[in-house]
């Protein structure tokens, strides 16, 4: 009897996951779940927080030992609407660095390289400063790269990013001779910089492009077959990346930009990345010199303390306290996560088509807990998100009170043509009505130039990523602070004879 009202509730849970699953748009679930009741749970955590956060299409995988589980919701393009499955692709965003890191410890392995080798080694004609003087060439390693010790930042202001028509080289040379925020192997820095310097070394090392280097020598004998670096070809066959402006989103297409790629630019789908995350856990074995690299990769540098329980290590941050190995990736269009637990065998992926990384996290890191059969941490929105919906209320505040100063100006205007209005000295009285919309010109001038040193940018360099309402709503409040003050400058001078 206990056995057939087993059977029952668990007939039950697979017949409540199906129903879910159907109120999901663009909903796949694979046939083998892990468990029913906790994927119904996940499904309902996932939809909830792609609903909060207007992440349009998502594709899961969730390992658990030999099992895999993915969940794919939304729609590979929105004008088609075809419905997305395991197999649709997405870009990795910095989750790419894994990739880049087991690619110089395959090298290492086969003697190739060597970590302590000065990166001058294998690009004599690179240089960095430090406090105004150059660095000596053996000063700047391999290792300061792998582990984020090299004294670079993500300050694009210092180190810009490379522009669409840039090779991995060009990208490197653009950077030669900059000045470094610490001396190389003192302290960690994450920087996108680091990788790209790894890639170039890649190439000079194997004597081929980091692509075919990579597909040749890491992907392929791993079975991840449908995963590759992002170019033209493989763009046309990807989920559509999307923007958020104005409470939803909209279609971002960027270029392939080759000297990115080893930092940030690769693409996958949720099947190949749960077969990733199966090889990382050691549950699939490729080889023993897979396995001794791949352990190596998970092993952190103690030069590299992001905080008081994590470190880096090659291309993953290590996470001592809780034992996850993860890192998350973003690119102006995507969002990404991988977080395993090698103790439990557990682990997770979430690639996403919006610019929503804190979201994208959320998501990874409540599946990985919910897998432990732990609780939820609370939700919380992405900046983009936040910033977004601050910026579109001011604008549609500001357009409405745009739109009353300048009839205000027009009435104004028609009254001093008529002499209803005359022109007098301005007194400390009538000066103090333009203190509150003097102070709102600063505060408006204040977010111009601080907004972008908050993000490490410039205005030009924030465009790809930020919302479009951001510079909508700054040009908005800059035009009706401007024009309140002059309004208020005109009523000072000419005041009418009622207010007299």
């Amino acid at each position: 009897m206990k056995l057939k009202k087993s059977k029952c509730r668990q007939l039950c849970f697979m017949i409540v996951l199906c129903v879910t699953a159907s109120l999901i748009p663009g909903c796949v679930i694979a046939k083998h779940s892990i468990d029913p009741q906790q994927q119904v749970e996940i499904n309902s955590m996932v939809k909830d927080v792609m609903e909060k956060s207007r992440i349009p299409s998502a594709g899961i995988a969730m390992v658990r030992g030999d099992e895999i589980e993915y969940l794919s919701l939304g729609f590979g393009d929105e004008s088609n609407h075809v419905k997305i499955n395991e197999h649709s692709l997405f870009q990795l965003g910095s989750t790419t660095k894994a990739f880049t890191g087991l690619g110089i410890l395959l090298l290492e392995d086969e003697g190739k390289l060597a970590l302590s080798d000065p990166v001058s080694c294998y690009i004599p004609w690179f240089t960095a400063t430090y406090q105004g003087e150059t660095i000596a060439a053996e000063d700047l390693t391999i290792a300061d790269c792998l582990y984020q010790t090299s004294g670079y930042t993500n300050d694009e202001r210092n180190y810009p990013s490379a522009t669409a028509e840039m090779t991995l080289a060009e990208n490197i040379q653009n950077l030669s001779n900059r000045e470094l925020a610490s001396a190389p192997g003192q302290q960690f820095f994450y920087a996108n910089t680091n990788y790209n310097l790894l890639g170039l070394i890649i190439e000079t090392v194997a004597k081929q492009d980091y692509q075919s280097f990579i597909k040749e020598r890491i992907l392929q004998p791993m079975g991840l077959i449908h995963t590759d670096c992002y170019t033209s070809e493989v763009k046309e066959r990807m989920v559509t990346g999307r923007k958020l402006s104005f409470g939803n989103t909209y279609l971002l297409e960027t270029p392939a930009i080759k000297g990115l790629v080893p930092s940030g630019y690769m693409i996958s789908n949720a099947s190949d990345m749960g077969r990733w995350l199966q090889i990382q856990m050691g549950i699939i074995e490729i080889s023993p010199q897979f396995t001794r690299i791949i352990e190596k990769s998970h092993i952190a540098n103690p030069a590299s303390v992001v905080d008081e329980k994590t470190c880096y290590a090659s291309g993953w941050f290590i996470d001592d306290l809780n034992s996850v190995i993860y890192h998350s990736g973003g690119t102006p269009n995507y969002s990404a996560k991988i977080a395993m637990k090698l103790s439990d065998g557990i682990g997770v992926c979430v690639l996403t088509n919006l610019n929503a990384s804190a979201n994208t996290n959320y998501l990874a890191d409540n599946i990985l807990l919910m897998l432990e059969g732990k609780e939820t941490t609370p939700y919380q929105h992405d900046i983009w998100f936040i910033i977004d919906a601050v910026f579109s209320t001011i604008t549609f505040i500001c357009a409405l009170l745009t739109g009353f100063l300048i009839a205000r100006l027009f009435v104004i205007s028609r009254q001093i043509k008529n002499n209803d209005r005359k022109k007098t000295t301005i007194n400390r009285k009538r000066f103090t009505g333009n203190i509150i919309p003097g102070l709102l010109l600063i505060v408006t001038a204040g977010v111009i130039i601080v907004l972008p040193t908050i993000f490490k940018s410039d205005w030009l360099g924030m465009w790809l990523w930020a919302p479009v309402s951001l510079y909508i709503g700054i040009f908005m409040l800059s035009i009706f602070s401007l024009l309140w003050l002059i309004t208020t400058l005109i009523i000072s001078k000419y005041p009418s004879k009622t207010s007299d």
